[in-house]
């Protein structure tokens, strides 16, 4: 190669942190290329709800959950017993998995017509005494 160009070379500044700035680039490219639907806010007109029931050895808190139809909920559960249990609204078809003591879980579902949907346990194959509570859809 001749001096010239080895010499322009050397003079040429190199980036200092490398990895860094091909992560930045990187992360800026497929930043731009992720499709808006997937970063955009739910429909107007849809409302969206989060509410956490914590299953404790007295049974749901709360025991009564008002919403309105149509709102997308979203039903943070948590288990606080000492044992198993589960969520489950038959009518409405929604059922979390059977939860541990200290397990969480999420369940999200439509809130359909106006109603009363009651909501349980029944871990052992049966509704549990006491665990019980209400949907209130309005």
């Amino acid at each position: 190669m001749p001096d010239y160009i080895v010499t322009r070379l050397s003079r040429m500044p190199r980036p200092r942190f490398p990895l860094i700035a091909f992560l930045i680039i990187t992360v800026l490219f497929i930043g731009n290329h992720i499709p808006s639907q997937a970063l955009s806010a739910p429909p107007i007109g849809i409302q969206t709800k989060t509410q956490s029931v914590t299953i404790t050895s007295i049974g749901f808190l709360p025991n009564h959950i008002h919403v309105q139809a149509g709102e997308e909920i979203t039903l943070k559960i948590i288990n606080s017993d000492q044992k198993p249990h589960n969520f489950v609204m038959q009518e409405l078809n929604v059922l979390s998995k059977n939860l541990h003591p200290g397990q969480s879980t999420t369940v999200s579902f439509t809130a359909p017509q106006v109603g009363s949907f009651v909501y349980l346990s029944n871990t052992p194959g049966y509704p549990e005494q006491g665990y019980r509570g209400t949907l209130i859809i309005k």
